[in-house]
Order: structure tokens, then sequence, then C-alpha cells
């Protein structure tokens, strides 16, 4: 099970991994991708399928890590409920704003926040989920305070971004690198120390 829309990066793994087992013999993969809720759903049912090592999860910083955290009714325990496999992707977020956001560079982008915070709506995929915190700490870094638009998935809210509707988003590189190549949203800049070739 994946926790996030049909391109992004866990479920084009959980793709190649069932194409892996198909190949050894082993029981036919099914997939189920739930795009919504920072990957509580996919976390949800994995915890509660029979634990016989035929269910695998790719899960985030939003299902294992936040949403423990910032849920209270979480049903799982990101720590007791899985046997971690191992580190996948190390993915870095891009902050992006719509095409014709005024600002040309990141200063600029910090600038402008600044001197019209309240009026710039921020997207992210939900709380708790990683465009979530990767835009509340570049938030608290620039000391900045956009009102926040929530929705269910990174999906919705690049959607929204790309239709003009909401100011700007932070999402995963190789998520947002086709429309940022496209030149339909932004990029202003990312969560690594060196600039990302997919960019």
């Amino acid at each position: 099970m994946g926790d996030h829309r049909a391109i992004s990066a866990l479920t084009k793994l959980l793709n190649f991994a069932g194409v892996r087992s198909s190949l050894l013999g082993s029981v036919a993969p099914r997939s189920a991708n739930r795009a919504w809720a920072s990957g509580l759903s996919s976390a949800w049912s994995s915890a509660a399928a029979k634990a016989d090592g035929y269910t695998l999860l790719a899960g985030s910083m939003g299902s294992h890590v936040a949403a423990p955290v910032l849920t209270p009714s979480v049903r799982y325990d990101s720590e007791r409920d899985f046997e971690p496999i191992g580190l996948t992707a190390h993915a870095p977020a891009v902050i992006v704003a719509k095409k014709d956001f005024p600002a040309k560079d990141l200063r600029e982008f910090v600038d402008y926040l600044k001197t019209h915070g309240d009026d710039v709506k921020q997207a992210h995929g939900g709380m708790g989920s990683s465009s979530h915190m990767a835009c509340l700490l570049f938030s608290a870094a620039a000391g900045v305070r956009p009102n926040q638009v929530a929705y269910r998935g990174t999906g919705p809210a690049l959607n929204d971004l790309v239709g003009g509707h909401v100011d700007f988003f932070c999402d995963q590189a190789v998520s947002l690198a086709p429309q940022i190549a496209a030149g339909v949203i932004k990029a202003y800049g990312v969560s690594a120390d060196k600039r990302l070739p997919v960019l």
C-alpha cells in the first residue's frame, strides 16, 4: 500500500517491488493506493492486516512520525505495529508557487511573504504530511505566517496551485519536477544542500 497519489515515488517503488516479486514466482502483487490523510488510511489498513508477511507498506514521515504525534485518534503504533525493512528514498522538498507569483527568486519570495503574509495562501497535503511539515519549517525559518489551506493529499493541493487558487506549496522534488519543467509552477528553493539534477 502507498500513501500518495499515483505519480509518487512511493507508488513507483511499490509497483517495482510487485514486478520483482511476480518475476520471482511469489504471490501475485495487489496495490492499494490510498491518497488521503497523510498516509493514515494506508497505515491503518496495513496495521490491521494479517501478520503473514504479505502486506508491504511504503510509509512516510507523515504516516509514521508526524501522524502519531499530531493525531490523537491514530489507530496504530508506528513502532509496535510494523516491522521496518529500511529507508527506500531521500526525498528533498521543493518550495513552489503559482506561475504568476510576483517574486523572481527566494529572497524576493520571502520578502513578499513578510509584507503580504495575511493574504498569501499556502497549500499542504494534510496535517502532519511531509508537505505540511516542510512548509511549516520553511515558514518558521523565514519568520512568516501564511494562511494554511489543508487538502486531502498533495495531488489536490498541486492541482489548485497549478490552477492559481493557492499561492505556494512544498512537496517532494520527484513529484513536482514535471510541472516545474513545463513552466506551470515556479520553484524557489529545495531542502537539500545542493541543487537537484531533476530540477
